[in-house]
């Protein structure tokens, strides 16, 4: 296995100043003797490269680099409640601190109005049945199953994780849907799935003076402003189809019960794309559950609601600003597929719901403090020198074989590699989303 450097893995984590934050939050309560908590976190940062996670390697890892013989017991004691604010206050500062190298965006017209553009979304890790009482999970047949989510924001134009939170499956994303209040100014955007629908959440992003973009759930009312009418939606696009109109952008109030001020935009579907929306929802449902007439028409077109205003987004920029999304979409599935995400919680055995979390924290401090800033780093330089794109899923694999040399930031004899093998291939006739989000955005 080829493992980090040392010398960098230690410059990055004495910029964070760790042993400060170590004494600030109990991790270490006096002279440290066996674990220096610059060589744990290293440590655990080897595994992350290698895909392979147990109490017994971490120890191995680091009783290799402290030169002392180091307990798998006495790393289980570092993963429990006391720790705990210790790990939650190094990944905020790893964020805070924003040491990454970031992609130089350029910021297309269809965002340049808004001061930060966010995008959320959850993704779910399986977990040891030990810890269903904490983190309750999906109800199977085979017996109690714990779970935990994920809810990850990201703001675009900075290309920085702006939050993190972890909660059981059970915890839907509409629970989590408020909690872009706490923190939302004026004129930034959120762009959500249906997942975080949520009208009194809407109208509090409209009385900050921000933005928002959604799909448009099912069954919710619409009225029109003026009269006050609701809109039987099915029978106006009908109309609008048997005219020859396949794009609708009009104003109307969201919810007879809030009547919140939102503009309704709909795109109307190839043939091709409806059967293919059809039958995934017919696939992804029971048996016994049938699509509704309504439901099955309103599949042939793409619903958004947004309060941004026309002379921003015309139709087609409101369906392009929410391919955006995409993004956090590429991000967990490059976090399961290329780094066994769920691996490193199969070990979470007993009762402890706060070992999970810490490692959780510190698989996503190896992603803030390793993954994207070499990412952003060699998609810059690739982009210069060779006008291509950069994968992230190829780059994650080659990066696990190629660590050492990204380390010590000596990218830049692997770059006709990247170039070659790591980038999306040249296609006339269609681009994938992420290569959309760099035509637009990446200078």
């Amino acid at each position: 296995m080829t493992t980090n450097n040392p010398s960098q893995l230690k410059t990055i984590l004495e910029n964070l100043e760790v042993d400060i934050l170590a004494r600030d939050t109990g991790f270490v309560l006096r002279q440290s003797r066996k674990i220096d908590t610059t060589a744990f976190i290293s440590s655990f940062y080897q595994m992350m490269v290698s895909g392979k996670f147990s109490l017994r390697l971490w120890a191995s890892n680091l009783s290799r680099m402290n030169g002392t013989s180091i307990s798998f017991q006495a790393i289980a004691k570092k993963l429990d409640f006391r720790q705990e604010p210790f790990f939650h206050a190094f990944f905020q500062k790893a964020l805070m601190t924003k040491i990454q190298d970031r992609l130089n965006f350029k910021v297309n017209i269809m965002l340049q109005s808004f001061h930060r553009v966010i995008i959320e979304d959850s993704t779910c890790f399986k977990l040891p049945k030990g810890l269903f009482d904490f983190f309750p999970g999906a109800r199977s047949p085979n017996g109690r199953v714990a779970g935990g989510r994920l809810q990850l924001r990201i703001e675009l134009k900075k290309n920085t994780y702006d939050a993190i939170a972890i909660q059981s499956y059970c915890q839907n994303d509409k629970s989590f849907a408020n909690d872009i209040l706490h923190t939302l100014q004026r004129d930034e955007l959120v762009i959500r799935d249906l997942g975080y629908w949520a009208i009194p959440v809407f109208s509090q992003i409209i009385r900050r003076g921000a933005y928002f973009l959604s799909r448009l759930q099912l069954g919710t009312s619409l009225l029109r402003p003026e009269t006050q009418e609701i809109i039987d939606l099915i029978s106006f696009l009908k109309k609008k189809e048997q005219r020859g109109i396949k794009q609708v952008d009009i104003p109307v109030l969201l919810s007879d019960k809030y009547r919140v001020p939102v503009r309704l935009v709909a795109i109307k579907l190839t043939n091709e794309q409806t059967q293919i929306r059809r039958r995934v929802a017919k696939d992804q449902r029971h048996k016994d559950t049938p699509i509704s007439d309504k439901a099955f028409y309103l599949m042939s077109w793409n619903l958004f609601v947004t309060n941004v205003k026309e002379n921003i987004w015309d139709v087609q920029s409101v369906y392009s600003v929410y391919n955006l999304r995409w993004h956090i979409e590429m991000i967990f599935k490059c976090w399961k597929s290329k780094f066994n995400f769920n691996e490193f919680f199969k070990h979470c055995y007993g009762k402890n719901p706060v070992k999970p979390e810490i490692i959780l924290l510190l698989i996503l401090s190896w992603f803030v403090n390793i993954y994207v800033p070499r990412f952003n780093a060699c998609a810059k330089e690739v982009w210069r020198k060779y006008h291509r794109i950069l994968s992230p899923m190829k780059f994650a694999d080659y990066i696990r074989s190629q660590i050492s040399l990204l380390m010590k930031f000596d990218f830049q004899k692997l770059l006709p590699a990247m170039a070659y093998y790591c980038c999306y291939d040249r296609r006339k006739d269609r681009l994938s989303h992420f290569e959309k989000l760099y035509m637009n955005f990446l200078s």
